[in-house]
């Protein structure tokens, strides 16, 4: 991705225009899993629930800068060439890891019934 944005220097509409690339990718996986029971206690009967969830996500990336960025006015627009690139993070080719995340949680719930009473008409 090219992004560039003009720099204004002056009243008189003199700018200058950078130059920033970027490479970004996120790797994200994720699972959950869970079972649910029935059972009683004497006139007491439950409902259960347990379950886990969790999620893996991974970022990678990489950009590039102009340093070297060339002038152009805003009120007349010319055709500008693109500045090179002269400032570097990462490897823009194979972009590094540069964040990590990972969250899990456990969950567990009881629902109770007592003194159940059916009506029939």
């Amino acid at each position: 991705m090219h992004i560039s944005s003009p720099k204004i220097i002056n009243s008189k509409g003199d700018a200058t225009v950078s130059r920033l690339d970027t490479k970004f990718f996120t790797d994200t996986f994720s699972a959950m899993a869970g079972v649910r029971g029935q059972f009683a206690t004497g006139v007491v009967s439950h409902r259960l629930n347990m379950g886990y969830s969790a999620q893996n996500k991974r970022n990678k990336m990489a950009w590039r800068m102009s340093s070297n960025d060339p002038f152009t006015k805003i009120y007349y627009t010319r055709d500008v060439a693109m500045p090179d690139n002269a400032i570097f993070g990462g490897d823009y080719s194979d972009p590094l890891t540069t964040v990590r995340t990972y969250t899990q949680g456990w969950l567990l719930s009881d629902t109770l019934s007592a003194f159940e009473i059916n009506y029939s008409f």
